[in-house]
């Protein structure tokens, strides 16, 4: 799984870490800290994900089915949304 995070997200850290904080740690009072900071918030979505496999395939499941609930009415919620900032500005062009 570290892997496959890796990969996809490779490109875009490297980016972020040698162009952006980089520099940044090397100017600031932080120092250190802001590459120890990043390091474990890129970490935590890969170990978010192996403690949900670690918890077992049944209890995925349950929570990506409850996810797929409620994602059910967040689609018509922005789509009754949508609707109505398209019938708004309909009426804001006349």
């Amino acid at each position: 799984m570290g892997v496959v995070f890796g990969f996809g997200f490779c490109p875009y850290t490297a980016v972020l870490f040698f162009i952006t904080l980089m520099p940044l740690a090397l100017i600031t009072s932080g120092g250190i800290t802001l590459p120890a900071f990043f390091a474990i918030g890129t970490g935590l979505p890969v170990i978010f994900f192996g403690v949900l496999i670690s918890a077992g395939v049944a209890v995925a499941s349950n929570w990506v089915s409850s996810i797929g609930r409620a994602e059910k009415w967040l689609r018509i919620a922005m789509a009754l949304v949508f609707i109505g900032i398209g019938i708004y500005e309909v009426i804001q062009a006349f």
